[in-house]
C-alpha cells in the first residue's frame, strides 16, 4: 500500500478548511440574536430607555401643532407663509356655491386626518370648483381639497395636512 502524498492531501485538506471557515463568513457578526431577542442585553441601542425624547421629531411635530392649534387669525404653515381664512369666510362661500350638505368621514379615517400628518392614502377627496378654489386665499405649493366635511389645505409634493377647517361644507 502507498502512503498518500502530500500533493493529494493538500486538496483535501484546503477543501475541509474552507468547508469549516464559510459558515462563519456568512454568520451574524452580532451573535445571532435571532428569534425576536435582539439587543436583549445590549442598553446601547435601547435609547431613551423607552421614554420620549425632547429632540424627536414627531415630539415637535406634535408640539407645534399643540402651540398652534389655539391660534386665532394668522397661523404660520411655513416659514414663509401664513394662513389667515377662518370658518366665518369659508362657510358663506361654501353656502353660496351649493357645497353643503355633506357628511363627515367614518371615525376611523377621520382620525387619521390631522394637521401636520400626510393625507391618507384612499381617502375620498372631492375636486371643489374652480370658483370657489379662486375665492380662496393661494399658497404656493399647497392646494385646497374637500374631505367629507372639511376643508383641508395640503402641501403638492408631501401630500401633508397643512390647515383643517371643520364643518364648511356641513
Amino acid at each position: 500500500m502507498k502512503k498518500p502524498t502530500r500533493n493529494r492531501c493538500l486538496p483535501l485538506v484546503l477543501i475541509l478548511v474552507f468547508m469549516g471557515i464559510s459558515p462563519l463568513a456568512f454568520s451574524d457578526p452580532n451573535g445571532n440574536n435571532g428569534h425576536g431577542n435582539g439587543n436583549k442585553h445590549n442598553k446601547e441601542f435601547k435609547g431613551n430607555n423607552g421614554h420620549k425624547n425632547k429632540d424627536d421629531d414627531h415630539y415637535k411635530m406634535k408640539q407645534w401643532n399643540n402651540d398652534n392649534s389655539s391660534i386665532q387669525g394668522t397661523l404660520r404653515i411655513a416659514p414663509n407663509i401664513s394662513f389667515s381664512v377662518s370658518f366665518g369666510e369659508v362657510r358663506p362661500l361654501a353656502i353660496e356655491y351649493g357645497l353643503t350638505g355633506y357628511k363627515g368621514l367614518p371615525p376611523g379615517i377621520a382620525k387619521q386626518v390631522r394637521r401636520g400628518k400626510p393625507l391618507p392614502p384612499g381617502i375620498a377627496k372631492k375636486i371643489l370648483p374652480s370658483k370657489f378654489i379662486h375665492q380662496l386665499p393661494a399658497y404656493a405649493g399647497y392646494e385646497w381639497k374637500m374631505s367629507g366635511k372639511d376643508l383641508i389645505l395640503v402641501a403638492i409634493g408631501t401630500a401633508v395636512i397643512a390647515e383643517i377647517i371643520e364643518n364648511v361644507f356641513e
